[in-house]
């Protein structure tokens, strides 16, 4: 299991990663649950949002919530096979790092 952060406002970038990493684009309804979910999230009272997603190279649990108010980010938990480890790193290494905005015409929704 990997378990940091990523700044609150690239989620959604951060969820077409994760649909990378498993070998297919979330659904639309996925990325509506996942966005409308995490607003009732609380990493530290335990309140996390988890969505089990099944693609064509592998399978993951992501686990999302809010970090401790005043804050601006989500704290994530990925658990996935051994094999995508280093591709999770990426992905939350890239939502750490940068602003990203996702773009309609490149973004796989």
């Amino acid at each position: 299991m990997t378990t940091d952060w990523i700044f609150d406002e690239n989620l959604e970038a951060f969820l077409g990663m994760v649909g990378c990493i498993v070998g297919r684009p979330l659904e639309d309804w996925e990325y509506a649950l996942c966005v409308e979910s995490v607003n009732s999230t609380n990493a530290e009272e335990g309140l996390w949002f988890e969505h089990d997603v099944n693609g064509s190279k592998r399978h993951l649990v992501l686990r999302i919530a809010k970090d401790e108010p005043g804050t601006s980010v989500f704290v994530v938990e990925i658990v996935v096979p051994e094999d995508a480890h280093e591709l999770v790193e990426l992905a939350i290494l890239a939502a750490q790092s940068h602003f990203m905005k996702v773009n309609s015409t490149t973004n796989p929704r």
